[in-house]
């Protein structure tokens, strides 16, 4: 096991050195699609961060991209809230779930989406 590699993929779409972090990953096991979830901070010059959804449905060889915040915010220095990413798919239903923080207060987000909304807001 373990004999085999591919070569590594970007899994996001930027082509800047900005970070992407805390990534939750699942694959829906009923249409194969791999789904990840991440903190990225392409958009922004200082760590405020978004969160993006990328997702395969080519068993990994290509992804795309998709922003889920609509605003930006800052992660807690402290590692706490902001720094947590959950992921669940199946038959095509894929909820992300991540925690944020805005003016020190931590929220718990989760946005449903069929994998055809994905396909129309990348396009």
């Amino acid at each position: 096991m373990g004999d085999n590699w591919t070569p590594p993929v970007r899994v996001h779409t930027d082509d800047t050195d900005a970070h992407q972090f805390a990534p939750a990953i699942t694959v829906d096991p009923v249409t194969g699609y791999i789904y990840i979830l991440f903190y990225d901070r392409r958009n922004h010059a200082d760590n405020h961060t978004d969160v993006y959804l990328a997702w395969s449905g080519d068993n990994g060889t290509t992804f795309k991209n998709v922003k889920l915040s609509t605003t930006p915010f800052l992660p807690a220095t402290n590692g706490l809230p902001g720094k947590y990413t959950a992921i669940a798919a199946y038959n095509g239903l894929v909820v992300p779930v991540w925690t944020r923080l805005d003016d020190a207060t931590s929220s718990l987000w989760v946005a449903p989406l069929q994998q055809a909304e994905l396909e129309k807001a990348a396009e």
